[in-house]
């Protein structure tokens, strides 16, 4: 030993308890991150709907009454589509139950054509216990799809009212936040939130309408080409269409593969068909539709989509586009140079009221 001694070791009890207090947030956080995450959808959500409020109350409504007119319209919505899809889903449902097996024999047809490829299915397919097993789908299975769509439906019904209260509380939960704020960051924050709004709004809405001519289109040509299941396959490009770069090819696939089983000049239809309304959209609709609302390249678009599905799976997907719109606006107002008169008397600054203006407009060319 060189006979050096050093000193004990301070750390102040602030600083542990700053630690431990750290480390409980942070695990408090990992196992609420599904409640997080319905509460910023949530907001995402009242700030899709909140220029509609805006502009009801700029007619003179009460923010009680726009805020109740919006839920019997979604309600209303959701039980229209309800009455008028729901029985010829069922119904197309059974029907493509009862035609499996006749699908399994064209698929296995065009599988005999290539040896590997039906050697590789059949690997997949084959049953675990053996070859006499018969294959069926586990109860088990059943009962977990189940929840999840149950869970799904509830998730959503959380999710819209947790908006509605954001709606009817919006300047309280703005004060609550911007509580905690400097008041160089209020004021940032402040010249932010229209920006967002306007970028969320116009996502939602651009959305809603090209999804819906995309389903439209869809379930009017493969009738027209008396394909099956036109209103599953409908609605299942409806969907797709809302998730950026990969959604509609995937939702190419299943059609294609529909029309097959009418015959394969349907399929190769179905293809050009798809293929053609996407350039369409892509070049016609979507520009018109979202004007400059939606400013991102496509590179900045593949890199948010794989990020948010990494992160939150499908979930992450489709909040993928809009969130990463938002940013460039958050970055440029919080860049910007703000000048903030201060109090001389070293009370705490007030809190910066939110200015009632005009809505945005969602979408225009």
């Amino acid at each position: 030993m060189n006979g050096r001694s050093y000193p004990p070791l301070d750390i102040p009890t602030r600083t542990i308890v700053r630690v431990i207090l750290a480390i409980f947030l942070v695990w408090l956080t990992i196992q609420l991150h599904h409640v997080l995450l319905l509460v910023f959808i949530a907001f995402l959500t009242a700030a899709a709907l909140s220029p509609l409020v805006h502009r009801l109350e700029a007619r003179g409504w009460s923010v009680g009454a726009a805020v109740g007119f919006l839920l019997l319209l979604v309600l209303g919505g959701i039980g229209i589509s309800v009455w008028f899809l729901v029985p010829e889903l069922v119904s197309e449902g059974q029907m493509l139950v009862d035609k499996m097996p006749d699908y399994i024999d064209r698929a296995q047809v065009f599988l005999e054509r290539y040896p590997a490829l039906n050697e590789r299915v059949q690997g997949f397919f084959s049953p675990a216990d053996g070859e006499g097993a018969a294959a069926s789908v586990p109860v088990s299975q059943i009962i977990e799809y189940g929840n999840r769509v149950v869970q799904g439906l509830l998730n959503v019904f959380v999710v819209l009212v947790m908006a509605l209260y954001i709606l009817l509380d919006g300047e309280r939960v703005y004060s609550a936040i911007a509580h905690y704020l400097s008041p160089v960051n209020q004021i940032k924050f402040r010249r932010a939130l229209p920006e967002v709004v306007t970028v969320i709004s116009g996502y939602v809405v651009g959305q809603l309408i090209t999804s819906a001519l995309f389903g439209i289109f869809v379930f009017g040509a493969l009738t027209a080409l008396d394909v099956p299941q036109p209103l599953l396959l409908a609605l299942l490009a409806a969907f797709m269409d809302a998730i950026p770069l990969v959604g509609v090819p995937a939702a190419t696939i299943p059609a294609v593969l529909a029309g097959y089983t009418v015959s394969l000049p349907t399929a190769i239809a179905v293809l050009l068909l798809y293929t053609i309304y996407q350039q369409i959209e892509n070049y016609l609709l979507v520009p018109r539709i979202y004007g400059r609302t939606l400013h991102v390249s496509p590179l900045t678009v593949l890199i948010g989509v794989l990020a948010g599905g990494q992160l939150l799976g499908i979930t992450g997907v489709l909040l993928a586009l809009p969130l990463t719109a938002a940013i460039p606006s958050l970055i440029r107002v919080w860049r910007e140079d703000v000048d903030v008169p201060f109090a001389d008397d070293g009370a705490d600054p007030p809190v910066i009221e939110v200015p009632r203006t005009e809505p945005p407009v969602a979408a225009q060319e």
